[in-house]
């Protein structure tokens, strides 16, 4: 229809016409990329926003699982302490030879942490990190998940101790199945598992042949005492992360915020 008026106007040498015409064209030309460019640059937004929701999301998962796990080795370090006094004392836990043998078992007991960073893989990976249009935000991203004290520490927060095995492989069966029967609680999610106190279901006499056993090993000290560090530092590793992890929270936040 324009086409054929503008030949029409061109026919007639109605060049004010045509003129009026061309800019009809432009206009419209350049409304319709404008219209374009912005339902393109809400989709990216709202994007954008998906993702830092997602983000926000495994933060949270982080949060959670750090302050489960340090509150998780604490408990295994208080075991672990206890059992190491006896060994280099003599000193029973409560004063109790079965207490002092579900220490040695406790302090065996690990729980390993793993950042949550899917989304931010997904991400980097899919060559969507321009999607973190802060630049502040996006250093602060890479530092948590590729450059953070907590990831170049996977040693400390995912270390298998011998320990673990040694003193299993001296614990007689029925005493590891009573432990993980009555002395153990598995939650709902792999954040919070417990460790109970419980009666004891052995006499006093074996309960002290097995710290005998335990004592006679002189692994049994060296180890624990490797284990019991390890957690230690691995603790304060979380603690670093854990204000790293804050920061980072609070970055996301102010970036969601409505209106922003």
């Amino acid at each position: 229809m324009l086409l054929r008026r503008i030949k029409h106007h061109v026919a007639n040498e109605n060049w004010f016409a045509v003129f009026v015409d061309f800019v009809i064209v432009v206009v419209g030309v350049y409304v319709g990329i404008e219209v374009s460019n912005w339902n393109e640059a809400r989709k990216e937004e709202a994007l954008a926003t998906q993702y830092l929701e997602r983000l926000r999301a495994d933060l949270q998962a982080d949060e959670d699982m750090i302050d489960a796990r340090r509150q998780f080795w604490e408990h295994v370090g208080d075991y672990g302490d206890a059992a190491i006094a006896y060994l280099e004392s003599g000193r029973l836990r409560n004063e109790s030879p079965w207490a002092t043998v579900l220490a040695f078992y406790q302090a065996s007991q690990v729980a390993h942490y793993f950042s949550t960073n899917t989304t931010y893989e997904e991400l980097r990976y899919s060559g969507e990190l321009s999607l973190i249009r802060n630049p502040e935000l996006e250093a602060a991203f890479a530092d948590y998940y590729i450059s953070g004290v907590g990831q170049q520490a996977n040693y400390l927060l995912q270390y298998q101790p011998e320990y673990r095995e040694l003193i299993r492989g001296k614990t007689p069966w029925h005493v590891q199945q009573y432990i993980w029967e009555s002395c153990h609680a598995d939650g709902t999610t792999l954040v919070d598992q417990q460790m109970l106190e419980c009666d004891a279901p052995i006499d006093p006499s074996e309960a002290a042949t097995i710290l005998a056993d335990y004592a006679a090993d002189p692994e049994t000290i060296e180890q624990l005492r490797f284990w019991i560090s390890n957690l230690s530092v691995a603790g304060r590793v979380l603690a670093i992360n854990r204000a790293r992890l804050a920061r980072l929270t609070e970055l996301v936040d102010r970036e969601l915020e409505p209106g922003r």
